[in-house]
């Protein structure tokens, strides 16, 4: 898009997802997912909508009461919450599914939401400070993984 280059949202296009063989994967997808959704959002603040600001506000709450914690105990009641939610889900969806791989949902969400909204944010400050953003700077956990995974 800095080319000049459009971006088209089309909910119909359909394509074939691969699941994440690690919990490392599936974070940094969506660590990208999110940093690139920051990217198009900058060109256009209309593509912005009320479930990427939901997110972003919830990993501002989750950091914010990690950092708190240590000074105000109470602080911890929003992950405990969180937590609490995520654990409910997923057992909900183990049961209705009749397998215990939906014990992991909640999990997967709690990457899928801590990932997006990090790269969200890192997108919009590297943006707001006019920082160059790199195509990957999450940073490797292996060298063993690449970015094709």
């Amino acid at each position: 898009h800095r080319s000049g280059g459009r971006i088209y949202m089309d909910a119909s296009i359909r394509i074939r997802y691969a699941p994440r063989n690690n919990p490392y994967l599936l974070l940094r997808q969506y660590y990208n997912y999110g940093y690139g959704r920051a990217l198009s959002t900058g060109r256009d603040l209309r593509s912005f909508g009320r479930r990427q600001f939901l997110i972003s506000l919830h990993f501002i709450f989750l950091t914010s009461s990690l950092l708190l914690a240590p000074i105000w105990f109470p602080a911890l009641a929003y992950w405990a919450a969180y937590l609490g939610l995520l654990a409910s889900t997923s057992i909900l969806i183990a049961v209705k599914k009749h397998s215990g791989c939906g014990l992991l949902a909640g999990f997967a969400a709690l990457l899928m939401h801590i990932g997006w909204g990090c790269g969200f944010l890192t997108g919009i400050i590297k943006q707001l400070l006019q920082i160059t953003p790199d195509k990957y700077d999450f940073p490797p956990l292996y060298d063993k993984y690449t970015i094709d995974n």
